[in-house]
């Protein structure tokens, strides 16, 4: 704070710091979110339930607009044979 009132510039190595932990945070909470709902649709398949795709299926298409998917996808009819 004294930083802050005294001399700006100074706090803002302290900004950026924080402005990164909160983006890392965020990111790593997502990460775990989605680890979880995997598991959980992992082991509802394995009880023998036929639960819906999460959404997004996996996290290649996600990121590939649909068009690749993961090895760890959750859309049944994507899965291939080979």
């Amino acid at each position: 704070l004294y930083s802050a009132t005294a001399h700006p510039w100074l706090a803002l190595p302290g900004l950026c710091a924080a402005a990164l932990f909160a983006w890392d945070a965020a990111r790593s909470y997502t990460a775990h979110h989605r680890v979880v709902a995997e598991h959980d649709w992992a082991r509802r398949r394995a009880l023998g339930d036929n639960p819906p795709p999460l959404d997004p299926c996996c996290l290649l298409a996600q990121h590939s607009s649909g068009a690749a998917h993961d090895h760890k996808c959750t859309d049944t009819t994507r899965w291939s044979t080979a």
